[in-house]
């Protein structure tokens, strides 16, 4: 996980630098060529991760600062960066994504466009002509992530072939009219008109954690990748179902979405550590995370119930049989569970 963030972080960076220098990223008609090269041999997950970064970098240095790029900046907050943390969640449940030959054109594209932002906000560029063409293709690309894949990938359906094919046509359009909108206003290919610094990511204070073992789940899996402090709920299920080796179906997926809604107040459908560490008490009684996880996934989200008690019919509880068969999570005797 380290690794794979820094390797995202060093690309995020990489294309940064394009968005500042490169002149010829706006005024192009095909401005994956001026990205191509850093994305030579990337994993589709670094992709995604480095342009979420970079899309966060945008937001923050336009948010309240520049007006003109508000609309541009609704798209990315509301449709991009959700839409890119669900490919990102969809690429860790099923690892056949990684080497998705459909997909690499449509993160190629993403990374342009993220970084088309970047160049946006730096040159501060304010005329609509301009912007639209940017906004539209993001949204597009936002609604083929989540409509032409993740949504069929969710039904164990194919990827919507004509749609995709559809967008990258839409996309060279929309790039040619934003690249005549450019030299209409008077920027040359080669002219590079700095007005603005790119947000640096932010960082955010560490967690006193109350239970050991979420705090290691929460550096492995959590603090890297979301920078802001919060992982949306659908996320953190999926996260929460690997580190506990069960199966990432849907069924399993709802039920500790359900649960961890429930400890979701801050931001809704999203978990901080402080309010994850609040769950602490809960997996200490089941016997561990892998315990919980398990006892809760059976549950259909429901409180994990403490080991060794029994429901109204005499059986025993699902906490308690998770405890005694998962190895090495279990508080009971050895004696009272081999007796």
């Amino acid at each position: 996980m380290a690794a794979e963030h820094f390797a995202a972080e060093k690309l995020m960076e990489e294309l940064a630098q394009v968005a500042a220098n490169d002149g010829q990223l706006l005024s192009s008609a095909d401005p994956v060529k001026q990205v191509l090269a850093h994305l030579e041999g990337v994993e589709h997950r670094v992709i995604v991760q480095a342009t979420i970064m970079l899309l966060q970098r945008f937001r923050d240095t336009v948010v309240g600062k520049v007006p003109a790029l508000e609309k541009l900046s609704a798209v990315v907050c509301q449709l991009a960066l959700p839409a890119l943390a669900k490919l990102e969640n969809c690429l860790t449940a099923r690892r056949a994504f990684q080497s998705s030959c459909s997909l690499t054109p449509l993160l190629n594209r993403a990374v342009a466009l993220a970084a088309q932002c970047c160049a946006l906000a730096i040159r501060g560029i304010h005329d609509s002509a301009v912007v639209v063409p940017f906004s539209r293709a993001l949204t597009d690309l936002s609604e083929v992530f989540t409509d032409a894949l993740i949504s069929r990938a969710e039904l164990l359906r194919p990827f919507d072939s004509a749609r995709i094919s559809a967008f990258h046509q839409r996309f060279a359009e929309l790039q040619t009219e934003a690249a005549g909108a450019m030299r209409a206003s008077g920027l040359s290919e080669g002219t590079v008109a700095k007005g603005n610094a790119l947000a640096a990511i932010q960082r955010i204070p560490s967690h006193n954690w109350r239970y050991e073992q979420l705090r290691q789940f929460w550096d492995a899996s959590c603090a890297r990748k979301y920078l802001d402090g919060t992982v949306p709920v659908d996320a953190l299920a999926v996260l929460l179902l690997q580190a506990a080796g069960a199966e990432l179906s849907l069924t399993n997926r709802e039920a500790l979405m359900r649960r961890l809604k429930k400890f979701s107040v801050q931001t809704p459908n999203k978990l901080s550590a402080a309010e994850l560490d609040a769950l602490g008490p809960e997996m200490r009684r089941c016997g561990g995370l892998k315990a919980w996880a398990h006892a809760v996934a059976l549950s259909g989200g429901q409180d994990a119930p403490r080991p060794g008690t029994t429901s109204s019919s005499g059986t025993r509880s699902l906490g308690a049989t998770w405890c005694s068969a998962t190895s090495g999570y279990s508080t009971a005797p050895l004696s009272a569970r081999t007796t």
